[in-house]
């Protein structure tokens, strides 16, 4: 390789690896019902004597949660703020790992659908002795607070102080997840699978759809800190916008992905372990009498916004492809 085509070389690797999270995002939850005050007690009850009541404040929050007014700033309109990481806190993971070889190495997937769960022998509550022959180990099912992403940071969900649209009080957004790979000594290595993003009517499921999904194609471990890849291949028309700055121009990633084919985000979390210890595995027995090693843990992080590659790097690359088309001619 000569010295220019070391150089170019460099440059487009370098200006790769530079690549970052970026970007901004906000929702339009398409109805603005879902984001004015909340109701008063006075409201609710029409009597003062019964709200000062210290012993009524218990069946005063529980008919004021379930009221079918809505929590929010009652701004104008069904459009966030902008925000630039979807949250999540105690995201429940379950890995399964294929045991059939009497090592956990190998084929791997991670899922939170319980469908899958239960098909793998994770029924809710199973428990038995770990494959180190001495822990207990417990697996369950998810709860509602363990699939969803419950912040919209750094917008939300403080109440009546920014523009949340009533998030995480009227309506919200859960996860779906099926991400496989493999495990090895080094850690886990996602290849395929997808991420699913649903919107979430906290009074009405019939209201509830698809927000936005994408495809797993790669990931990347440094510590416990796992990185996974995602490329968006659909977005519900109207409903997630994404701009490079807080306050400039935003598109709709429908039609972004419309246009180019796809939109790229990344999952920020955690994996600690990266490879499971002996007492955090349970055996399991699936419908298809497969074994499997499960450990369940609990994630928290981010989804992110990935910036396109920079000029730079296409310029690096496309100088590259240059020289190596030139000394093919030679």
């Amino acid at each position: 390789m000569n010295k220019l085509n070391k150089l170019l070389c460099a440059v487009a690797l370098a200006s790769v690896g530079s690549v970052a999270n970026a970007g901004y995002f906000q929702l339009n939850v398409g109805n603005n019902g879902y984001d004015v005050d909340a109701p008063t007690c006075l409201e609710t009850f029409a009597s003062a004597a019964f709200c000062d009541d210290p012993g009524n404040a218990a069946i005063i929050a529980t008919v004021i949660a379930s009221a079918t007014d809505t929590y929010g700033t009652g701004d104008a309109d069904a459009q966030t703020g902008s925000f630039s990481e979807f949250g999540f806190n105690q995201l429940l993971g379950t890995s399964i790992y294929d045991f059939s070889n009497g090592s956990i190495f190998g084929d791997f997937y991670d899922t939170n659908i319980v469908s899958e769960l239960n098909a793998a022998g994770v029924t809710d509550g199973v428990s038995g002795t770990a494959l180190d022959g001495l822990a207990n180990v417990t697996l369950n099912h998810p709860t509602s607070g363990q699939t969803n992403l419950d912040t919209l940071s750094p917008l939300a969900p403080s109440l009546d102080t920014v523009d949340g649209e009533g998030f995480m009080t009227t309506w919200g957004l859960d996860t779906q997840f099926h991400m496989s790979g493999t495990l090895s000594a080094g850690g886990p290595s996602y290849t395929g699978g997808f991420f699913e993003v649903y919107f979430r009517d906290a009074n009405d499921a019939g209201n509830d759809f698809l927000g936005f999904s994408g495809e797993i194609v790669g990931s990347s471990l440094q510590a416990a800190n796992l990185d996974i890849s995602i490329n968006l291949t659909y977005a519900a028309q109207g409903f997630l916008y994404a701009g490079a700055t807080e306050n400039g121009t935003f598109q709709d990633v429908y039609d972004i992905i419309d246009t180019k084919g796809g939109y790229s985000m990344l999952i920020d979390t955690n994996v600690n372990p990266p490879v499971p210890t002996l007492d955090s595995l349970l055996l399991v027995q699936g419908d298809d009498d497969q074994w499997s090693a499960v450990r369940q843990s609990t994630l928290d992080g981010s989804v992110n916004a990935v910036s396109e590659p920079s000029a730079i790097a296409l310029l690096g690359f496309g100088l590259l492809a240059f020289g190596a088309s030139r000394r093919r001619k030679a």
